[in-house]
């Protein structure tokens, strides 16, 4: 009578391609999320800036007043066009010069980089 099954070789062979797969798949699926995670912090600042300018066409200035205006919904009550997207990003924006320069920061995990800084000249910077 003729045993099935598997031997202890085969098993060890199929334990270590998954292994090897794993291997390169993981950092791989990592890195795709950290550049998605990016791309959604540069796609946010850069609707934040465009909300911020239709509130500089009505009000000939970026904010109420000089200073920091800190969270999401903070700033979606002053910059009503302003609608972030779906991520658990910290906002934060600096007004200075009687209302006439911001900086706007954008703080999450970003893999290497923890903050997304960008200037009222359209400058980008990661911290």
């Amino acid at each position: 009578m003729k045993r099935k099954g598997f031997t202890l070789v085969e098993l060890l062979v199929v334990i270590a391609v998954i292994g090897i797969l794993a291997a390169i798949a993981i950092p791989a699926y990592i890195g795709v999320q950290t550049r998605t995670r990016r791309e959604a912090a540069i796609t946010d600042l850069k609707n934040l800036a465009s909300a911020m300018e239709l509130y500089y066409q009505e009000h000939n200035k970026y904010a109420p007043s000089d200073g920091t205006i800190s969270g999401a919904d903070q700033l979606k009550q002053i910059y009503r066009a302003f609608r972030p997207g779906g991520n658990n990003f910290s906002y934060r924006v600096h007004i200075t010069n009687n209302g006439q320069n911001y900086e706007i920061n954008v703080e999450g995990d970003f893999g290497s980089y923890s903050k997304v800084t960008m200037n009222d000249e359209g400058h980008i910077e990661w911290n």
